[in-house]
Formats: C-alpha cells, structure tokens, sequence
C-alpha cells in the first residue's frame, strides 16, 4: 500500500510541477530574464565624433542579433540592432552563429568598452587599438565578453527596414536593410 502512495503522490507531483511537457520551448515561450536597456544604439553614432573613446559612463544598450558567421560573411563579430541603431559587438571568437543566436536579445554594459567606427559600422569591442584599421579590439573569449553582456531568453525577428535607394543613409550602416525592385539600366 505505502508503494501505490509514494507512485501515485509522485506521478501527480510530476504533473503538478508541469514535467508532463517535454516538447521544445519555441522563440518567446520564456519571459525575458535579463537588464533592461537604458540607452538607444543611437545614442553610440550620435555620441561619435571621429576617434574611438572608451565609455566612461554606466551605460546599458541592448537589441537583437541581426547577423551571425553562419554563411561566413561575418568575421568574429556580430550585429544587435535596437530599432534606433546598430552595433557590430567585435566577439573575437568563431562559431557565434551558436552562441548568440540570430533573433536573440542581448544587452552589454558599456561602461569600460570601446566605441569605434569601420566603413560606416558603429563598434563595440574591448578596448581601443591605434595601430589597426579596425581600431577597436576583440574581446578574444567568450568569458572576457560575458563580464559585459548578457544573452537574454527572449527572441525575436528584426524586420530588415526598406528605405529604397534614394532613402538610403550612413545613419543605416550596420542595419538589415533590404533593397527592392533594382533594376540596372543601360551600359555593358
């Protein structure tokens, strides 16, 4: 009798707890978890005046991944984009596509990090280089990055903006864009 208890007792508290669902979890089936953002990727373009400064204040920003080295078209880095703005996070390590999944919320504190520009792309990395083109340095490990960023649960797709070709501006560099309807006239 006391076996038939302790079975049935533990087969109501297995479904009690919700251990009765062991499907996958899809994006946005978890709450986020992390810090909430204080600052606008914006704010680091607006805030750079030509050479790369280390961020003396507490300033927390955050957005999702729009880019990974998945298709190798990204080098050791990755995007976030916030709506306001973009920010290449110079990781310093391969295989991001598995670490910061494409549609994943991350936040990083800024305060002790590099900003930088290349070709138009607004950077955050560890510190500042003087004798690279790049200017700003990777973290180089995954430890060194999580001290300043968090990967939060949520997820969530980035529609690419359409500003057409007139529209186009250095305010969208490092942004998903997406061009339409191009067609080439004249020449060879």
């Amino acid at each position: 009798m006391k076996k038939i208890f302790v079975c049935i007792l533990s087969g109501v508290l297995t479904v009690a707890c919700g251990y009765d669902r062991f499907g996958t979890l899809g994006p946005g089936a978890l709450e986020g978890s992390g810090t909430l953002p204080d600052a606008d990727l914006a704010l680091l373009r607006e805030h750079f005046y030509g050479d790369p400064f280390v961020v003396q204040e507490d300033v927390t920003v955050g957005g999702y991944v729009v880019s990974d080295d998945r298709a190798g078209n990204f080098f050791r880095s990755f995007i976030i984009d916030d709506g306001s703005g973009a920010v290449e996070i110079r990781a310093g390590f391969y295989d991001l596509h598995a670490y910061c999944q494409r549609g994943r919320r991350i936040v990083v504190h800024a305060r002790g990090l590099a900003v930088g520009m290349y070709t138009g792309v607004v950077q955050l990395g560890a510190g500042v280089n003087d004798w690279s083109a790049y200017r700003v340095e990777e973290f180089g490990s995954r430890v060194l990055l999580d001290r300043c960023m968090e990967r939060d649960t949520l997820f969530r797709e980035v529609p690419p903006l359409e500003p057409g070709i007139g529209g186009l501006e250095e305010r969208y560099c490092g942004r998903l864009v997406r061009i339409a309807e191009v067609c080439r006239s004249g020449g060879p």
